[in-house]
């Protein structure tokens, strides 16, 4: 090969390498992993594609140059493996592996693409490879997101984006194959089509043809009409493959449909059940009345609720996993949810829905700080302090925010980069404490204006410094609260994606115990316990694991054994040992018959657990006034029905009380909240109201549940727990409203 045709390859290499090197600073593209394969799969298509043109030009042929540059892939794969020297990439593994789905079939489109061009003869056949590059790059990502409910994308050119930044898990589905494939297929056309059309152009140099090329010429063309009909089938199946996700595949799957005044419920019966549906649909009715009043705007039309009954499902389904979210580009306002966290979710992901109606041409803000800001503002009560406390405690005692000012890091906060590459909890609570302050000093018109145009000193007079320093000197004059220092300790001192040694990595540990409770849950005790088994071989320091472990172990009367493992892992934890495991080794004591150790662990599990945290405390409570016997059958592994049912014989309230939430956990609400409404135990008299509540409301007696929350709350109060009472006022004041609207006398509050 002549040094001119070794030119082109060499520019690639070079390109790949400039790239490698400029990626190996960012944290999550300096490995060898989704987002930098992504990103070497699109460079790699324009660069092997305008060289390919330039070989092609030289009289290189298909079959070499396609060959070495696929093999100059090896630069970009060494270089972002040499990264491995001084950042961890635990999977590496899977890295490899989407290296290869992404970047090998885009080079090879790329090729196949302008040996397409090239038999044209066409001039400026560079700039139609560019340009149809950018077409295939850039149209199919407008046309998944913006016109599906999907938060994921598979791309021709630079292989996709698998899901939503916050999920930590990949969702690697079975379309990204199939799309794959596909991207293959498109190789195979355009290669054939470049042969036809060399073929074409030399039969019309010839004088005559020979009935050998005439034959050989007609099967090309049927073979090209057979892909091309595969290529079309496959995108006319593509829900079906996996490529795109309609709003009608999800509603098929998931089965089961509410319709309520203005939302349409979409869910799995399996996962939800009759009282947990009335609760959930309760609150779409409050929630949309306050936010109504709150924003003074109104959803301009029905809103869809998609309820999803596990992460896998939603996973497959979405691309998202474990993140709750509302796409306010799609025509319909609408929101994907696991239902387990309905309750932690919905309010905040039914404010995205509002601020669609005034977030101008691209219903959000151009300031991407206040999209999130302005949905952690108008979450309702959760029992924790409100971000106002946990940004003020943070910044008092320098938990996670770094040492920038407050007020000048809230700027930062409100841009895409800075919003995104911070730490999630920081960024929603800092940017929901700066909207709730301007909300209570101007009101909900300028907080929509400014929303839309992200223009502060327009709306409010005032430069954003400003305001932001007006906020901050409030924050600072507020008191110390104990429970914000603890809470924020935990949640703003977590690494964001970009912070994490090992980004999109689940641990062997984690996936073992995660296979160890869909075991459990599905009833198979026996599999559960090799599962958790498993995870504690992987790393016997998690807590979790050696919990369930134990709780199994011990329904088996290997009690002995457990206490010799958790103690083991206590000491090697030291004072950091987590309260579940303390819990469970309390457990294994106390049914040995050691009250006193048992006594002892429990308050030690007590102590570590956070005041903020007030039903596990109350679970705590219980257990330490449970006979040996009572602890038995909490811990069997029999349905939960069958263990309440066996609990409610016994005569102690403690007993009583775990038979309720037992009830509860069977979907059985009226006798959950019957038990509960009789027993009573010291020092847990406002859990026992605020489970009362939420159980009496599933069962469909708002009456006694709003009466519950509002006892409850003042129960609270008395104990200075006023983020609990607040809470708690907020679900009695729902449940007046719920009743006072149906009711035919008082008529409704609207």
């Amino acid at each position: 090969m002549s040094s001119a045709g070794k030119k082109p390859y060499v520019a690639v290499a070079v390109v790949y390498a400039v790239v490698c090197v400029a990626l190996w600073p960012v944290p999550l593209l300096g490995l060898l992993h989704a987002e930098s394969s992504a990103v070497i799969a699109g460079v790699g298509f324009f660069a092997s594609g305008l060289a390919a043109l330039a070989l092609f030009r030289r009289g290189g042929g298909l079959s070499a140059v396609l060959l070495r540059l696929e093999t100059l892939l090896i630069v970009p794969w060494a270089l972002l493996t040499v990264s491995l020297l001084w950042r961890a990439n635990c999977g590496y593994v899977q890295g490899l592996m989407l290296f290869l789905l992404f970047a090998v079939p885009s080079v090879a489109l790329a090729v196949a693409l302008a040996w397409a061009l090239d038999a044209t003869g066409w001039k400026r056949r560079g700039l139609w490879f560019v340009v149809i590059g950018l077409g295939a790059g850039l149209l199919p990502v407008a046309w998944d997101l913006g016109l599906h409910p999907q938060f994921y994308t598979y791309n021709h050119v630079w292989g996709g984006v698998l899901g939503p930044i916050y999920d930590e898990e990949l969702a690697i589905r079975p379309g990204l194959f199939w799309f794959r494939g596909l991207t293959l297929l498109w190789m195979v056309a355009l290669v054939m089509l470049g042969r036809r059309v060399r073929r074409r152009r030399e039969r019309r140099e010839e004088i005559e043809e020979n009935e050998e090329r005439t034959s050989l010429s007609s099967s090309e063309a049927w073979a090209l009409l057979l892909v091309a009909a595969l290529i079309g089938l496959a995108y006319l199946f593509a829900p079906r493959l996996g490529f795109n996700t309609t709003g009608e595949v999800i509603r098929e799957r998931l089965g089961s449909h509410l319709a309520t005044d203005r939302f349409d419920i979409y869910y799995d019966s399996t996962a939800v059940s009759p009282g947990e549906l009335r609760v959930i649909a309760d609150a779409h009715a409050y929630r949309y009345h306050q936010l109504r009043q709150a924003l003074g705007v109104e959803v301009s039309e029905r809103v869809a609720t998609y309820l999803y009954p596990d992460a896998k499902t939603k996973a497959a389904l979405t691309g998202a996993a474990q993140t709750s979210v509302a796409p306010v580009w799609l025509p319909r306002p609408q929101m994907h949810l696991l239902a387990s966290r309905f309750e932690s979710s919905f309010g905040h992901e039914l404010v995205h829905v509002f601020s669609r109606e005034f977030g101008g041409i691209l219903r959000a803000s151009p300031a991407v700080g206040l999209v999130e800001g302005l949905a952690v503002a108008f979450e309702p009560p959760d029992g924790l302090p409100p971000p106002d406390q946990q940004v003020s405690a943070a910044a008092r005692y320098g938990a996670g925010l770094g040492t920038e000012p407050l007020g000048s890091a809230l700027a930062s906060r409100l841009s895409p980069l800075g919003f995104w590459t911070g730490r999630g909890a920081v960024s929603y609570t800092t940017t929901g404490s700066f909207v709730a302050d301007l909300y209570r000093r101007y009101g909900a018109e300028p907080l929509r204006q400014v929303y839309a145009s992200g223009d502060f000193e327009s709306v409010y007079g005032l430069p954003l410094d400003t305001l932001a320093a007006q906020w901050a000197a409030r924050l600072d004059s507020l008191p110390d609260d104990p429970e914000a220092v603890a809470l924020v300790e935990r949640r703003f001192t977590r690494p964001s994606l970009f912070e994490r040694r090992c980004p999109h990595y689940v641990e062997p540990w984690l996936r073992a115990y995660r296979t160890g409770n869909t075991a459990l849950a599905a009833g198979d005790a026996d599999e559960a316990l090799q599962h958790f088994g498993r995870s504690i071989e992987a790393d016997a320091t998690k807590p979790w694991p050696l919990a369930a472990w134990g709780r199994l172990m011990l329904a088996r009367d290997e009690t002995d054994h457990v206490i010799e493992r958790l103690e083991a892992a206590v000491a090697a934890a030291d004072t950091l040992a987590d309260p579940v495991l303390l819990s469970r080794l309390g457990d294994a004591y106390q049914l040995a018959g050691d009250f006193t150790e048992a006594d002892a662990v429990y308050q030690r599990a007590w102590d570590e657990t956070p005041s903020y945290r007030r039903e596990a405390r109350a679970m705590l409570r219980l257990r330490r006034d449970l006979s040996a016997d009572a602890l038995r059958i909490l811990l069997a592994s029999d349905p939960p029905g069958v263990r309440a049912a066996r609990l409610a014989e016994t005569s102690t309230a403690a007993a009583k009380m775990l038979a309720g939430l037992l009830w509860a956990e069977a979907g059985d609400y009226a006798a959950a909240q019957a038990i509960l409404e009789e027993a009573s135990v010291p020092g847990g008299q406002p859990e026992r109201l605020a489970w009362t509540a939420r159980f009496a409301h599933a069962a469909g007696d708002r009456l006694a549940a709003a009466a519950a929350a509002e006892w409850a709350a003042m129960e609270y109060d008395e104990r200075g727990a006023i983020h609990a009472a607040a809470q708690q006022r907020d679900y009695a004041e729902a449940l007046w409203w719920l009743i006072l609207r149906e009711d035919p006398v008082l008529g409704s509050p609207e």
